[in-house]
């Protein structure tokens, strides 16, 4: 039994195979753009869990330096109260040698 053949057979199997081809292409694009978005989630989360990782790690690091810090700017504010107080004794060590010791041009 053979197909009766007609004069458009061709252009229906051209058409059928363009047809297949097309859906074949179109599947092919949506199966790469679902593993494109499932990539780019993957890295987004990896990135995350990496930079929570640090922060976890450093965070100790950064409150015991900011520590060190307010200790520091509390170490430097009684070094100056003690130098200015070291500069008023010795001022007023320098007035009772005047006293005793007054310059010889005077």
């Amino acid at each position: 039994m053979q197909m009766p053949t007609t004069d458009d057979t061709p252009q229906r199997i051209a058409i059928t195979l363009l047809i297949a081809l097309s859906g074949h292409l179109i599947l092919t694009a949506a199966g790469g753009w679902v593993l494109y978005q499932s990539a780019i989630v993957h890295m987004n989360a990896t990135a995350e869990y990496h930079t929570e990782q640090i922060i976890e790690r450093l965070e100790p690091k950064i409150e015991a330096n900011g520590e060190r810090i307010d200790r520091n700017g509390e170490l430097i504010t009684q070094l100056r109260e003690r130098m200015t107080a070291v500069e008023v004794r010795i001022g007023a060590l320098e007035d009772v040698v005047r006293y005793f010791h007054p310059p010889e041009d005077c």
